[in-house]
């Protein structure tokens, strides 16, 4: 006779082939939520700490620069920055490279997750209320 737990999801198994714990929609928009409002924290973290490592870049460059020890080509860095950042390939950084960025981070962070609904409710949340 085989056991019936082998069936089962890794968040059922619990020793016996009945258990407790809800699989349902309900606890997959609730997973999807909880996912999506901690990605969405971690996100402006990690935005505001590359924010002070990129304005403390650029102040120390700029005191270099003041001071004589450095020549910073911004023309250079712009364009250098544009072409990594432009999705689109049209020689400008506008709303539309931002739309195919944000749609590529939204496939990876909703790879494979069930209740995709739940995490973008989370993650709104979490970005834009939190």
């Amino acid at each position: 006779m085989s056991d019936d737990s082998d069936s089962l999801p890794f968040f059922t198994k619990s020793g016996s082939s009945k258990s407790n714990s809800s699989s349902g929609l309900p606890s997959q928009i609730g997973i999807g939520f909880v996912g999506g409002f901690c990605s969405a924290v971690a996100l402006k973290s990690a935005g505001r700490a590359a924010a002070v490592l990129f304005g403390g870049a650029f102040i120390f460059l700029q005191y270099l620069s003041y001071k004589g020890y450095i020549q910073v080509d911004w023309q250079k860095v712009e364009k250098s920055m544009i072409t990594s950042l432009d999705q689109n390939a049209d020689g400008k950084l506008d709303k539309k490279d931002a739309v195919l960025l944000w749609n590529k981070l939204k496939v990876i962070l909703m790879f494979n997750l069930p209740g995709s609904g739940g995490f973008l409710s989370g993650f709104y949340f979490g970005f834009f209320h939190f």
